[in-house]
């Protein structure tokens, strides 16, 4: 009997699978969307770890999540953008850097960035200025400023915002 459905109509219990294991990864998707952001990558990521459903359907999978809006990549994008300047004090350039990684287009990283608060922005990158300028023990002027432009560039600030800062502490 076994070996009747494996030679026979073999479509039958292969499609019955699969509807089955389709319903539990959108099952387990939706669950993942629900509880924080999630890009499309990182979606279609977790639907492969998972090997519930062959690469074609993940496809379907997730157009259902983004007609139901349980993805949203311009608001992944700014929440990304907005908890990476908050809690990690990461600069645009290190922001549209790691939302790139994430294979989001151009356009929505560029309305995350945009959507950025300016004044948030120069608050949170003048407290590290003074901050690395506070840690930093160098008797050279030179050197003290060379040593935040680095500090600052590798969190992703952009070299005119840092300059713009460090003249204004002189």
């Amino acid at each position: 009997m076994t070996s009747t459905r494996r030679t026979g109509s073999s479509a039958e219990p292969g499609a019955e699978g699969n509807k089955s294991g389709y319903d539990t990864a959108i099952a387990k998707a939706r669950r993942l969307c629900a509880s924080r952001e999630y890009c499309i990558s990182e979606i279609r990521a977790k639907i492969e770890e998972w090997a519930l459903v062959p690469p074609q359907k993940s496809d379907e999978i997730i157009a259902s999540l983004v007609s139901d809006r349980f993805i949203d990549e311009q608001r992944y994008a700014s929440a990304f953008a907005r908890d990476k300047l908050r809690y990690n004090k990461w600069g645009r350039i290190k922001i549209s850097y790691a939302l790139r990684m994430k294979d989001l287009p151009a356009n929505v990283i560029a309305g995350a960035l945009n959507g950025i608060d300016e004044q948030e922005y120069l608050l949170i990158a003048s407290k590290l200025v003074e901050r690395i300028l506070k840690t930093k023990k160098k008797s050279d002027a030179g050197l003290l400023r060379a040593s935040v432009v680095r500090s600052m560039q590798s969190k992703g600030f952009e070299t005119a915002v840092i300059m713009k800062l460090l003249h204004g502490k002189n």
